[in-house]
């Protein structure tokens, strides 16, 4: 017979109604943006020691309307989960990265920060009117934390190919 342990941990709590953001909220026309840096979080051992974004996150919902971000997320898959995830929640067919513009750490490569998951960054959509006040805002709010737009959420049915992240329920992830 084998034995293990298990260990289930559940949290509980209230936001305020205004408080919150969803990852449904994305329309097409709105930027994709990421804070921090992705990939490495293996072999960085990272993933063991991040700080969750939770002032940034209670600061870009405490922003006023025409400025908050129509849906958020956290990167705890990889990017390349992440994002269809968001884009589906919002009901939005698709999105086009510039992979040019997508924020590497120094000791990894770009396929490690859209697959590999466990970066836990800030995945979230602006409206296009507002990134340009968003982004001046942040530099003072958060000026050693990076924000970067890495591309759009499309109308058309297309969607920038994104391979890797961690796939619940799938063996060999």
């Amino acid at each position: 017979p084998q034995t293990g342990a298990l260990i289930s941990i559940a949290m509980t709590g209230s936001v305020p109604r205004d408080g919150f953001i969803t990852r449904s909220g994305s329309r097409p026309g709105d930027w994709i943006a990421v804070t921090g840096r992705l990939g490495g979080s293996f072999e960085s051992g990272r993933h063991l020691t991040f700080h969750p974004r939770l002032p940034e996150g209670r600061w870009l919902a405490a922003l006023p309307p025409h400025l908050r971000p129509t849906a958020m997320m956290d990167i705890s898959d990889g990017l390349s989960q992440d994002l269809p995830r968001l884009a589906d929640a919002s009901g939005v067919p698709g999105f086009d990265i510039d992979f040019e513009q997508v924020p590497v750490n120094e000791d990894s490569d770009l396929r490690s920060a859209l697959g590999e998951g466990e970066d836990y960054e800030l995945l979230f959509t602006v409206s296009s009117g507002a990134r340009e006040e968003l982004a001046n805002r942040w530099k003072d709010a958060f000026p050693d934390t990076r924000l970067t737009f890495i591309g759009k959420m499309e109308e058309e049915n297309e969607r920038s190919i994104l391979e890797g992240g961690w796939e619940h329920f799938r063996s060999g992830n």
